[in-house]
């Protein structure tokens, strides 16, 4: 994703992939990149669990995200806020449930 205007994005509340808001499959290997502006938003689950993914922007608007990715690659002047509670979310927190695999 690459642009010049902000991006505001959630993910469904509902259905099978309620929480996520992008989803790579696990074979794929294909880097990801999000290029963000001051005020872009996302709520939601990011999984690229076999793939680099790399986060470029500028700004500290809160961010809602929970991030899946077998690297990361932070680039820009913002600052990245991870919040412990969603409540602010209208759903609660985009993850229902959980299991670890391994």
């Amino acid at each position: 994703m690459n642009g010049t205007q902000a991006f505001n994005l959630t993910a469904p509340t509902t259905g099978s992939y309620a929480g996520i808001l992008f989803y790579q499959d696990p074979s794929n290997t294909s880097g990801a990149t999000i290029n963000g502006t001051q005020t872009s938003k996302f709520e939601g689950g990011l999984y690229f669990p076999s793939a680099q993914l790399t986060l470029n922007g500028t700004g500290s608007t809160q961010v809602y995200f929970i991030s899946v990715a077998k690297s990361y690659l932070l680039n820009g002047t913002g600052t990245l806020n991870f919040p412990s509670n969603y409540a602010g979310l209208p759903g609660g927190s985009p993850i229902k449930d959980a299991i670890l695999v391994e």
